[in-house]
């Protein structure tokens, strides 16, 4: 074997990312966060719901259930698209 370069340059090409495929990666993390995001809304809720029937809270609480119940109808109204 010699230990001479012999001047040549390799070429090697890379398939550039393709938008597509971006998109895509892009849409899953998007509905997989929506999932994650639902499950723990639903979850909040409902341990809001328990707490205020175990004892009373102040009204400036009601907001957040409502916030919460339009919230999770518009998410589910978004996932049946």
């Amino acid at each position: 074997m010699s230990t001479e370069n012999s001047g040549k340059v390799l070429q090697f090409t890379t398939t550039p990312t393709s938008i597509e495929g971006e998109l895509e990666k892009w849409f899953r993390g998007v509905m997989i966060s929506h999932r994650d995001l639902m499950f723990t809304l639903e979850q909040m809720n409902d341990s809001f719901k328990k707490l205020l029937a175990e004892r009373a809270i102040g009204e400036a609480n009601y907001p957040v259930l409502a916030a919460a119940a339009v919230t999770l109808k518009n998410a589910r109204n978004a996932r049946a698209l």
